[in-house]
């Protein structure tokens, strides 16, 4: 989360950002007008536990919350036992790669992170960095369950 702090702080009028939180999950903030001056708080290393504290129960569960001027969209990760989690290389770039499939196909916001979130965790389940990897009929399937 430092370098969504970091982000936010240097470039006032981002619009949204994204940032995964590993096996909890990742998180999007959003804001309507830039910010001015220092209004963002000094602290937010409390963001995850806020987040975290209130979705935990079930995979790719989503919680929408506000923080200080920004509407939030929590997303919690795919639930892996510690043996389905084979090998985690790759996982950043494949969730990164499926916000972009998602934004290049116009998917909303939930579903966007939902995807995102499932592409990453599928990944983890096989050795390497594309072994795992979500394909299009996956995504589908996923998509009807929700």
């Amino acid at each position: 989360l430092e370098a969504m702090e970091d982000a936010l702080k240097r470039l006032k009028s981002l619009h949204t950002i994204i940032t995964t939180l590993g096996p909890d999950g990742c998180v999007m903030l959003t804001r309507d007008r830039p910010l001015s001056g220092d209004s963002l708080p000094a602290e937010i290393a409390n963001l995850k536990e806020i987040i975290i504290s209130s979705a935990k129960s079930s995979s790719l569960e989503l919680k929408n919350f506000s923080y200080h001027g920004f509407d939030g969209l929590f997303c919690s990760a795919l639930q892996l036992t510690h043996d389905q989690v084979l090998d985690t290389t790759g996982a950043g770039d494949s969730f990164v790669g499926a916000v972009a499939w998602c934004v290049a196909k116009k998917f909303a916001p939930k579903e966007m992170l939902r995807i995102a979130s499932f592409v990453a965790g599928s990944n983890c389940k096989c050795l390497g960095s594309h072994g795992g990897m979500a394909t299009q009929s996956d995504i589908h399937q996923l998509m009807k369950c929700f």
